[in-house]
């Protein structure tokens, strides 16, 4: 993931940016079928799809600084992380008007 810029597009800054969802979702009370509308707050996650892809430049890193194989692979998610933070995507996300409550990391299929 050498493309850190692409972490985030403009769609998201702008969800995050002009959505709020702490304030509330409208959903009709369907069960009792009473016009009825409810706004209840709807928390968002951001979800930072294939990390793995990352682990690999952090295992190259790892293996360029005179670490082993075995030591490089065992440590690059934890290296991958310490990455991300420091490409600063998360801070990113909450320096907008409506940041999301948290995140996670998706690695694998």
């Amino acid at each position: 993931m050498d493309e850190y810029h692409r972490a985030i597009t403009k769609a998201e800054e702008r969800f995050f940016s002009e959505c709020d969802t702490s304030s509330g979702t409208m959903i009709t009370n369907i069960l009792d079928r009473v016009a009825d509308n409810v706004f209840v707050p709807v928390p968002v996650i951001a979800v930072f799809t294939k990390f793995d892809a990352l682990w690999d430049d952090a295992y190259e890193q790892l293996k360029g600084s005179g670490l082993s194989r075995k030591e490089s692979s065992t440590k690059a998610p934890e290296h991958a992380k310490a990455m991300f933070a420091k490409a600063k995507i998360w801070d990113r996300l909450l320096k907008n008007r409506y940041p999301p409550k948290g995140h996670v990391y998706l690695a694998g299929e």
